[in-house]
């Protein structure tokens, strides 16, 4: 049997998790997937809600990991089933973990099970007995046996995932200047303070009041990745650190947790208005909201700053 351990980072779907369990077992590393994280999109434009104007695309991490650790991912056809099955357990002999992604109503450890439909990606890492043996990331479960009849009539697709890291690591200070200069050249913190001004506009009523599983509410889901993608700049920035680079891992630990605190407590507002369907504290949100954007500006033009200083000291 493959032993994986589940690499699970909030804010990410399932796929996402899958590749950096992988990435994690095969170079004790993901962390440059969130190479690109710190991001803010917001089209006042958008033909969406103002829920889904806002949002950090998973299409960044999946570029990251292919530009970073040069994926190669192979679709594997699911038919015919007995074809399907052999090559995935010649694989499986070889060590090589597959990738799929299922309807969870044949999915006997979830809550919907035989009741409603609804995609979900982990990995197989053997099989015994007419039963596949499966790491989850989302969340983290391990030895989950799902049958093998309940596996055909549920498959939606499958791949492999090969990675080779790059041969050379990068620094924190090409992390920081790449970061700001693509937030400088983006317009993101106008676009995040122009989205404080928008909020205070708009009826949440339409996102917060329905029945629905939380994290599938659009401005929710959404708020819930950017805090997260601010989590990840950190962590990164933590990762990324050598001893010469301490005073500046201070100054942004110090100056960047109290940005992560701000998006912490509208996604928790949000979380609980929509769990109440009452629409409370908006005004505190709008208050947050505009502060913190603030504080992103501030926080940007005084780290740059901090490096010119940094690298003139190293030089």
């Amino acid at each position: 049997m493959i032993k994986l351990k589940p690499v699970t980072e909030e804010g990410l779907d399932c796929l996402v998790n899958a590749h950096l369990t992988l990435l994690q077992q095969n170079f004790g590393e993901y962390q440059y997937a969130f190479w690109d994280t710190w991001v803010f999109c917001y089209e006042k434009s958008s033909q969406y809600s103002l829920g889904e104007a806002i949002n950090i695309p998973m299409g960044i991490y999946h570029a990251n990991i292919k530009k970073y650790y040069f994926s190669n991912i192979q679709k594997i056809s699911t038919e015919p089933w007995e074809d399907f099955k052999l090559s995935i357990l010649k694989l499986l002999r070889q060590d090589v973990p597959i990738i799929v992604s299922v309807d969870t109503y044949y999915c006997d450890w979830y809550e919907n099970y035989k009741s409603s439909h609804s995609k979900h990606t982990f990995i197989i890492v053997d099989y015994e007995y007419d039963f596949w043996t499966i790491v989850d990331t989302v969340p983290p479960r391990v030895g989950i046996q799902l049958a093998d009849e309940d596996l055909k009539g549920g498959i939606l697709d499958a791949q492999i995932a090969k990675f080779s890291a790059r041969s050379q690591k990068r620094s924190l200070l090409q992390f920081l200047e790449h970061t700001l200069e693509r937030k400088k050249s983006k317009f993101e913190q106008e676009k995040l303070a122009q989205f404080a001004k928008d909020f205070r506009k708009i009826d949440l009523e339409t996102e917060i009041i329905y029945d629905k599983y939380v994290w599938t509410v659009p401005i929710l889901r959404n708020i819930r990745r950017i805090y997260y993608s601010r989590k990840q700049f950190l962590e990164n920035v933590l990762y990324l650190k050598t001893e010469n680079d301490e005073p500046l891992v201070s100054f942004i630990y110090d100056n960047f947790t109290p940005i992560i605190i701000d998006w912490a407590v509208v996604m928790n507002v949000l979380y609980k208005m929509q769990l109440s369907h009452k629409i409370t504290h908006k005004e505190k949100i709008e208050n947050i909201l505009e502060t913190v954007a603030q504080k992103e500006k501030e926080f940007a033009e005084k780290l740059t700053k901090t490096i010119s200083c940094s690298k003139g000291l190293k030089n």
